[in-house]
């Protein structure tokens, strides 16, 4: 079986890029799924660079495309870069032409690998929606979560963009996979695709390795009696990362002895260190970037708590894997009450320190104060937590289920 790729230069691949060295720090689902087909398959990878909206980040800034050999692949990837790259944001016109180009690149390739899948994400829903449309090869559309667009196409009023966009979401696509990351109500996506489309929503997987202490990079020395609070999340507004560091630092003024540890990159990093600055508080906040995903770990194995405050959902694989690893955490209960139920469904209304929603840094500070005060209330939370996790798959289940679905798309040929 022969599959093109067609996905987004995500920031977790960037550093792999950049380095021309294979060492994903972000997106799981897509890179695990990248090294199993390559055992079995040939596939063939373009990672398109887009200039980053008001969500996004990229420190990417290679004006040519190039062709990256890495050791862990039997080909090489393609790297396309943005016409745009010497811009930080992008006009509606803009954005149009630098889809077109890219459209017309993946398209020049399927031509040349005439592959029996094409497999693109919704970073490239404009490629993704012509294709399906004009070639007889299956389209396999990616869905990474449900974001804020994709629940406006539902409304009534739309502009012309929003139109172009609900046409090409209701292609006849194969195949729509999408991320169970607690980010919206799949009816939001079901309502939009074509009749009788193949719609699979898939919870990520999670694996939690051995913690080398010893080859982890930065190490911390943190006072034994300070409570050590672990955020990790892309450093963007709907992430909740300003949220976070105000309440840190207003639960610190208040008497509670905290450490916090960020782990991440975007585009408010330096916001949060000037906000740490202003404050003084620069020995209590170890800000460490992107890390190799597998370190993540060690900074599990020395935090007491760990903090999302995601605007768009509880289920992404960060908070997954803080469950798995058996922390005591807190999560916002969701803005949309059928997704919060979806959150207590999963997760159950016991086992988290649930606050009211991502903004609520009183509910936030209120349970550290709790925990400060009483530690013993970690140890109970943390063995419902490691209870309700065996219920998690591992990322070979899970990766196993979408090869599944994509080897069956090419043997129905």
């Amino acid at each position: 079986m022969k599959i093109l790729f067609a996905l987004r230069l995500y920031s977790g691949l960037e550093d792999s890029v950049i380095n021309e060295k294979w060492q994903p720090n972000g997106i799981p689902t897509i890179y695990k799924l990248l090294e199993d087909l390559d055992k079995k398959h040939d596939i063939k990878v373009l990672l398109m660079h887009k200039i980053p909206n008001e969500m996004q980040y990229s420190k990417y800034k290679e004006k040519h495309n190039k062709t990256i050999f890495f050791k862990e692949f039997k080909e090489p990837f393609e790297i396309i870069s943005s016409t745009y790259n010497n811009e930080y944001r992008l006009s509606k016109y803009k954005r149009m032409i630098e889809e077109f180009i890219h459209f017309k690149v993946i398209l020049k390739y399927i031509r040349k690998e005439k592959p029996d899948l094409i497999y693109i994400d919704n970073a490239n829903i404009w490629s993704a929606g012509l294709i399906a449309r004009i070639q007889s090869s299956p389209v396999v559309f990616r869905l990474l979560g449900i974001y804020p667009y994709i629940t406006k196409l539902s409304q009534n009023k739309l502009n012309i963009s929003q139109r172009i966009l609900k046409w090409l979401i209701k292609a006849p696509f194969s195949l729509v996979i999408n991320t169970n990351d607690g980010s919206g109500k799949s009816i939001h996506v079901t309502k939009l695709l074509k009749k009788n489309t193949n719609y699979q929503l898939l919870l990520n997987g999670v694996d939690i390795p051995k913690v080398n202490k010893n080859a982890v990079a930065h190490k911390i020395n943190i006072n034994k009696n300070k409570l050590v609070c672990l955020f990790v999340s892309k450093l963007e507004t709907y992430k909740g990362c300003l949220i976070f560091v105000e309440a840190m630092i207003k639960a610190m003024q208040q008497g509670i002895e905290l450490h916090s540890i960020i782990i991440g990159e975007g585009s408010q990093k330096k916001n949060i260190e000037t906000l740490i600055q202003k404050e003084g508080m620069g020995r209590n906040f170890s800000i460490l970037g992107n890390i190799p995903h597998n370190d993540i770990f060690y900074y599990h194995s020395i935090s007491n708590i760990y903090v999302s405050l995601n605007q768009l959902g509880n289920m992404s694989n960060t908070n997954l894997e803080a469950i798995k690893f058996g922390q005591a955490v807190i999560f916002p209960r969701a803005l949309d009450n059928e997704t919060d139920n979806e959150d207590i469904k999963l997760f159950g209304e016991k086992n988290i320190l649930w606050i009211k929603n991502p903004y609520d840094k009183l509910g936030l500070i209120s349970h550290l104060e709790k925990i400060n005060n009483n530690r013993s209330i970690l140890s109970s939370y943390k063995s419902q937590i490691l209870a309700m996790s065996k219920l998690l798959p591992s990322w070979q289940e899970r990766i196993n289920k979408e090869v599944s679905l994509l080897e069956g798309i090419v043997h129905k040929k």
